[in-house]
C-alpha cells in the first residue's frame, strides 16, 4: 500500500503534465509506505528508435535525490512517471526496467490516455488516471493508494473478470433458432 497526501499528488501530477507530450519522471521517498517526499527527476530519453516514449532519469538528478533521502532520514519508495498517451499499467519496458535492487519499491504510473481526443493542449491535472504496482522477477502486482485516507480506484483488467459460464443459449441464438436462421429468401415471385 501507498499513502500520500492531495497535496503530493498534485505536485506529482503537476510536474508530469508539464513534461507533456513526453514522459516525465520522479522518485518518491519516505517511511513505511508513506510517502513524505517527492523528487521531480529531469528526462534524458524522451523518444526510441520506433517512436515510443520513454524515460531515463537524468544521473545527476537520482544522486542529489538518493543524497537528499538519505540526509533527512528517509526511505526510497519507488518512482512515478507518466505514460502519455497510455493507460496507468506497466508496460513492457517498464517491466524489463525494474529495479531488481529494490524488490519493495512502487512504480507510481500515471496514465494520461484520457486526454487523448481533447486534441494538442496540455492535459490538466483532472486527466489523470493513477495507480501503483509492484514488480518483481517481471511479475506485476498492483497495489493500493490512499491519498489523504481514500483509496484511489483500481481499475478491473479483462484477465481479473470472471468467466461467466454459459448454460443456455444466448438470446440471439434463441431467436434465430426460433426464426429458422433469422433470414428469409427472397424467391422472385411465386
Amino acid at each position: 500500500m501507498l499513502r500520500l497526501t492531495h497535496a503530493l499528488r498534485d505536485e506529482i501530477v503537476r510536474h508530469l503534465v508539464a513534461e507533456w507530450p513526453n514522459e516525465g519522471c520522479g522518485m518518491l521517498a519516505g517511511r513505511d509506505g508513506t510517502v513524505e517526499a517527492v523528487f521531480p527527476l529531469r528526462n534524458i530519453e524522451i523518444w526510441d528508435d520506433l517512436g515510443y516514449a520513454l524515460y531515463q532519469a537524468h544521473p545527476e538528478d537520482v544522486l542529489a535525490a538518493f543524497q537528499e533521502i538519505d540526509d533527512r532520514g528517509l526511505e526510497f519508495l519507488g518512482t512515478f512517471h507518466s505514460h502519455p498517451g497510455g493507460g496507468a499499467y506497466p508496460s513492457g519496458i517498464d517491466v524489463r526496467k525494474a529495479m531488481p535492487a529494490y524488490p519493495d519499491a512502487h512504480y507510481l504510473i500515471v496514465g494520461l490516455k484520457e486526454h487523448w481526443g481533447k486534441g494538442w493542449e496540455r492535459p490538466g491535472i483532472t486527466d489523470a488516471e493513477i495507480r501503483a504496482f509492484t514488480i518483481v522477477d517481471a511479475s506485476v502486482a498492483e497495489q493500493d493508494v490512499l491519498v489523504d485516507g481514500v483509496m484511489l480506484p483500481k481499475k478491473r483488467w479483462w484477465w481479473d473478470r470472471p468467466i461467466p459460464l454459459i448454460d443456455k443459449p444466448s438470446r440471439a441464438r434463441r431467436r434465430r433458432r426460433s426464426t429458422g436462421g433469422g433470414r428469409r429468401l427472397d424467391t422472385g415471385g411465386a
